[in-house]
């Protein structure tokens, strides 16, 4: 099978698109001992001191080309017309946003592919009638190789808060559990930062990782992790229902907005109203491979979909709906034992099912499913 993948440029910190999906896949094509190139030099690694993704050479013609995120398009419809579509085309789309590609009436792109890998999936999301699979954000070989380098370190009985960015669910579900939580499992906020000014030198190849991955951690958050029992792992944006942009639909929204508003003054859980968005995370992977117990949503309640659901109460501790006084109680009946096992079987689950080389065999099982072109 001849791979090509389509990806950006890195051009600085403040511009770095963060290919996780492509990085996890090439890595473990590689591992699977499957050839692949690129149609740009992508991800130069510090340590190895060579680009994953090599520039294809002249005259190459791959079999399977693979697309990283549509935005690869937006703004660039020339690119739209090179797919050849003799070819089968693949998406690797991380739909993060409320209104998806799809439903942009000046966007026709997914017409074109045969497979779309979709991260943040969400079944409460209408998605197009062609073949469209759940995917994830996954971890990378780096990940890995940190996580592992701090697995030792002693847990300390704190709840890991390491957010940059304060979206409402984490608004939300961070100051209901923290407050409830306080007294036994106090909230850690901890945000790692490279700079010399705040007493912090990173060794070259960790420098060029932070640059990389555009401006995303540091070796101190891998060991935080580690050191936590728990980690909040909640991401995204709770949005009144529906989740599309039609006309119907934006009037439709009118009357959740209200129903919300009665439900909130009977004291009643107004869950049931809203659409979450951009709910997968870096951190969820880093904590699921990490020996901490992280805590987000329930992921069966809200429709997410991962390719393997984890089993929430065995991989992590998931509030149902925006019940957080029941998981607060949840967490204070369970042993500390308890609450590492959920750590350590997290860890193996995730070990097992998305391992660069697991996510590999996945995908291809996938490519062998599309329809054979004539």
């Amino acid at each position: 099978m001849r791979i090509k993948f389509f990806l950006e440029e890195y051009i600085s910190p403040e511009e770095s698109e963060y290919s996780t999906e492509a990085i996890v896949l090439a890595q473990g094509l590689r591992k699977l001992g499957i050839q692949f190139f690129s149609n740009v030099p992508n991800w130069r690694d510090p340590i190895e001191q060579a680009y994953l993704f090599q520039p294809a050479p002249e005259g190459f013609e791959a079999d399977v080309n693979i697309y990283f995120s549509m935005s690869y398009f937006l703004g660039k419809p020339e690119r739209l017309a090179t797919i050849d579509t003799s070819k089968i085309n693949i998406a690797l789309e991380r739909n993060d946003e409320l209104v998806p590609y799809w439903q942009r009436p000046d966007y026709e792109g997914f017409s074109k592919f045969d497979l779309i890998l979709i991260s943040h999936y969400n079944d409460n999301q209408p998605y197009p009638p062609y073949k469209v699979k759940p995917w994830q954000m996954g971890y990378t070989e780096r990940i890995y190789n940190y996580i592992e380098k701090y697995i030792d370190e002693p847990v300390e009985d704190i709840v890991l808060d390491t957010y940059r960015l304060h979206h409402n669910l984490r608004q939300l579900a961070v100051a209901k559990l923290s407050t409830g939580l306080k007294e036994i499992y106090p909230t850690k906020q901890y945000i790692t930062d490279p700079l010399t000014a705040k007493g912090i030198d990173l060794n070259e190849p960790d420098l060029t990782y932070w640059k990389l991955t555009g401006k995303r951690h540091n070796p101190d958050y891998f060991r935080e992790l580690n050191r936590s029992l728990f980690t909040y792992c909640f991401g995204g944006f709770f949005h009144p229902l529906p989740a599309t942009q039609s006309f119907l639909s934006k009037l439709l929204r009118q009357y959740y907005k209200v129903r919300i508003k009665l439900e909130e003054r009977l004291g009643k859980d107004t869950s049931s109203n809203y659409y979450i968005y951009q709910w997968d995370s870096y951190r969820l992977w880093e904590a699921l491979l990490a020996k901490t117990c992280p805590i987000l949503l329930d992921l069966e309640d809200w429709g997410f979909q991962l390719p393997v659901n984890p089993v929430n109460g065995k991989h992590y501790i998931g509030v149902h709906k925006f019940n957080f006084d029941d998981t607060i109680a949840l967490v204070k009946s369970m042993s500390k034992d308890q609450i590492i096992e959920i750590g350590w079987e997290g860890r193996k689950w995730v070990m097992e099912n998305y391992s660069p080389p697991a996510t590999a065999k996945r995908f291809l099982k996938l490519v062998d499913e599309v329809p054979k072109k004539s």
